[in-house]
């Protein structure tokens, strides 16, 4: 966390790809590994303002605080701004102007939601392993998009009580991976 604020101790630049990873990591520390649900609101805040300018790199990061927001929300019971936070995290999706690449984007988006790599496999592996830190990592690319999926409204094969029920179970997993490390 402290290489986190020292990088953004030099100023924030919104059009730096970097920059926005650094704000969503201190945001998804605070929330998943210090279980600081109001401070992690907080540093979201500072990027999920920024519009959809059509630069997928920088949106990833967007997007991943966007997502971390309506989950906090949601779970504090605010469904009007969670709402509004997930909202936003779609305002990428229909980007494209061009009508095939639009259709392209949108079954690829499809498939992307309803069968969405939840990292099974590695986690299972470095699990086996006893690699701690690897299966943390894998785990976190999991909560997130999970996260994603949550705030993105589910999808054809994860009912919102499932998606519900992983994210607890992998919040639970994540944190308990922390005491180990």
């Amino acid at each position: 966390m402290q290489d986190i604020s020292v990088r953004l101790g030099r100023g924030l630049n919104v059009k730096s790809g970097s920059n926005l990873r650094d704000v969503r990591d201190l945001a998804h520390t605070l929330y998943v590994d210090l279980d600081d649900s109001e401070n992690a609101l907080q540093v979201c805040n500072i990027i999920t303002g920024l519009p959809f300018d059509g630069n997928f790199g920088r949106w990833t990061w967007i997007q991943g605080a966007l997502s971390l927001a309506a989950h906090i929300t949601h779970e504090s019971g605010d469904e009007e701004t969670s709402a509004a936070y997930a909202q936003a995290v779609r305002a990428g999706d229909a980007a494209e102007s061009d009508p095939l690449k639009a259709k392209l984007a949108a079954e690829m988006l499809q498939r992307q939601l309803n069968e969405p790599n939840l990292y099974d496999r590695e986690i299972h592996r470095s699990a086996e392993a006893g690699d701690g830190h690897s299966e943390r990592e894998w785990r976190v690319l999991r909560l997130d998009q999970l996260l994603y999926l949550r705030a993105h409204g589910g999808s054809q094969t994860l009912s919102e009580s499932e998606l519900d029920r992983r994210i607890r179970n992998e919040l639970i997993a994540v944190r308990g991976l922390n005491l180990d490390l």
